[in-house]
């Protein structure tokens, strides 16, 4: 078997099913992510709109973090 074509583009099958498995569940854990934020009447706008309270906006504080 020939291998070496495969390994050359990098799609191993370890490496579809590692990459494919963090798609769909970073795509759940969006949708969660959505139906709680629903549950809880919460907007997602309001909560990005208060990072920057939380985040300092000094460049100190930018290279702290």
């Amino acid at each position: 078997m020939n291998y070496n074509r495969e390994k050359k583009c990098g799609l191993t099958p370890t490496t579809v099913f590692w990459e494919g498995a963090i798609s769909i569940s970073s795509l759940l854990m969006g949708f969660i992510v959505d139906v709680v934020y629903d549950f809880m009447d919460i907007q997602a706008s309001a909560i990005v709109g208060q990072a920057a309270e939380i985040f300092p906006v000094s460049p100190e504080g930018i290279c702290f973090v």
